[in-house]
């Protein structure tokens, strides 16, 4: 709610209700930021902090009792760090398709 307020206010834009009461998802109002953490000091102070906030998120009782919670991208960065380690998974069809194409003359 509060990234909505900033965004709405900041580009003088759409609220999400407003978008949403539109049917379609466009004329979205966006806003960038850009922080440079070294310059705010105290290193150890920030990843305190944000350590603090991921033991909440995740310390939240899942939806489904043998799951777990997640916070904002940590499936994808779960995913990354497999995928490097284990290789991309494909589909065999996919694959066939990959290296038939890749053998059909030019």
């Amino acid at each position: 709610m509060v990234l909505d307020i900033l965004a709405t206010l900041l580009s003088e834009g759409d609220s999400t209700g407003v978008i949403s009461a539109r049917g379609l998802e466009t004329g979205i109002s966006q806003v960038f930021l850009c922080i440079y953490p070294e310059l705010l000091g105290q290193k150890d102070l920030q990843d305190r902090l944000l350590e603090e906030i991921l033991d909440y998120t995740k310390a939240v009782e899942p939806m489904d009792p043998d799951g777990r919670a997640y916070y904002p991208g940590e499936r994808t960065w779960l995913a990354r760090k497999r995928n490097l380690k284990e290789g991309i998974p494909v589909s065999e069809q996919v694959w066939n398709t990959i290296v038939s194409l890749a053998n059909a003359p030019s």
